[in-house]
């Protein structure tokens, strides 16, 4: 199993936050920032149990996250005024979990998903379900909901990361 990840997430829109620097006395900063991640996985796996159209299979791979985050303050009241921080991280996880799929008929079938694993971060883990179709013996459509997250140690520069959201996905098999 292979799996590429990547988001571009930046925000189009500049925050205005209030910092307190003394009683009364706030100054108004500007927040810009952008968010880029890739999350690559290489898994393998073993068939445990088929019954009928349904299967269960255990996996085992590692997963790799790369994070490069901007953030970009700056004054209003000085326009030439500003400070970029940036962070570049990648964390390697090994993980371990199971996958299958609930056969309803021929061609429908519920796929799921689960791992859980650690590494350079203190826990990470997905978790997936949905319905899929089979259109040939080489290709599947499958709608699923899937949640992929991190915890990562108090002296990481996150805490924690976590994506969730529905999928449409193409499952090639040769």
């Amino acid at each position: 199993l292979t799996d590429l990840n990547y988001f571009d997430l930046e925000d189009d829109k500049t925050a205005s936050v209030f910092v307190p620097l003394g009683p009364g006395f706030n100054v108004a900063t500007n927040v810009d920032t952008n968010l880029e991640v890739w999350v690559v996985q290489f898994a393998g796996g073993y068939n445990l149990v088929t019954k009928g159209k349904s299967r269960l299979d255990m996996v085992g791979g590692v997963r790799y996250l790369d994070l490069d985050m901007d953030l970009k303050l700056s004054l209003p009241a000085i326009p030439a005024r500003f400070r970029t921080l940036a962070v570049s991280e990648g964390w390697w996880d090994g993980f371990f979990g199971f996958k299958g799929n609930i056969g309803l008929s021929k061609r429908w079938y519920l796929p799921y998903y689960f791992d859980f694993g650690t590494g350079e971060s203190l826990v990470t883990w997905q978790a997936l379900a949905g319905v899929g179709f089979r259109t040939a013996k080489w290709l599947d459509i499958a709608l699923v909901y899937r949640h992929l997250e991190w915890n990562f140690r108090s002296d990481q520069v996150v805490d924690d990361l976590s994506f969730s959201g529905p999928l449409l996905g193409l499952i090639f098999r040769f």
